[in-house]
């Protein structure tokens, strides 16, 4: 993402919204000034905002990620261009990969309690034990 992007999202939503940059910028805070400069990317959105701003919308806390990790949002929809973003979905998505994941763990506790308990049998018969 570049400085550019992160501020049209940010004028895009204060449009969509109906806000003068002067209300935005009260509710965020931030000097209107600046948020003009951040609108026409000029400067960029200082990350002392990021969770002032991310609040705002999932879609400004998405563009503000996007940004903040080099990209790595962008380069996941080039790779999966369907994936819904909206944060009820996504908690969807991760709740079925939790349950998954906590299914395969299950798998490797019964199969490390089963090596251990073969081990001890083969100890015993041996007599190393």
């Amino acid at each position: 993402m570049t400085t550019i992007a992160i501020g049209k999202a940010i004028q895009a939503f204060r449009r969509e919204m109906n806000l003068t940059q002067e209300e935005l910028a009260n509710r965020v805070p931030i000097h209107r000034s600046v948020l003009a400069r951040i609108e026409n990317g000029e400067r960029q959105l200082p990350s002392a905002y990021d969770t002032v701003v991310s609040g705002l919308s999932w879609k400004l806390a998405l563009e503000i990620a996007d940004e903040r990790s080099g990209g790595y949002i962008s380069n996941i929809l080039e790779d999966v261009p369907n994936l819904d973003l909206h944060p009820a979905a996504l908690k969807d998505v991760l709740l079925k990969q939790l349950a998954e994941a906590g299914k395969a763990l299950e798998r490797l506790i019964w199969q490390n309690i089963f090596l251990l308990r073969s081990a001890k049998k083969m100890l015993r018969l041996y007599g190393m034990r």
